[in-house]
């Protein structure tokens, strides 16, 4: 029967029949560590050493951009690392004698991050908050259609 199942899941997914919801993330704040004088090192290790507590241990997702907000793939550099295990590299000088712009970046931790504890709430109220969360992201979030 499980087999029957997955074949069927396929099937539906290959003619769009199937819409799978993707858990939802919670972004960190946005970091900027240092000037891009020898390149721009914005390391998860870096990062998480000067911010302690403010990075997920496991990021699913790294953003970067300039300090005015333009997404970094559309800039036209080129990057060392852009990865949520290294995070983030630029380095000087870059292909056409250029020098890096200065870039910031945030990681897509899975929610609810950062993690609040309230006082006074058991765990059980805890995880059931979380169970309404994701029910209600997933009925009102859908991936777009193709």
């Amino acid at each position: 029967m499980k087999v029957l199942i997955f074949s069927m899941a396929l099937i539906g997914a290959s003619f769009g029949t199937v819409k799978l919801a993707l858990p939802p993330l919670c972004y960190t704040q946005w970091f900027d560590r240092d000037n891009p004088s020898g390149g721009d090192y914005e390391t998860r290790a870096l990062l998480t050493m000067q911010y302690p507590g403010k990075i997920c241990p496991k990021p699913k997702t790294i953003q970067a951009a300039t300090l005015t907000g333009v997404p970094a793939e559309s800039i036209g550099q080129v990057f060392s690392s852009y990865d949520v295990s290294t995070g983030f590299i630029c380095l000087n000088p870059q292909p056409n004698g250029e020098c890096c712009l200065d870039y910031k970046v945030r990681f897509g931790c899975p929610c609810p991050w950062p993690v609040i504890i309230k006082p006074n709430v058991s765990l059980a109220e805890i995880a059931e908050d979380a169970a309404i969360n994701r029910t209600i992201i997933s009925q009102t979030e859908t991936p777009a259609d193709n």
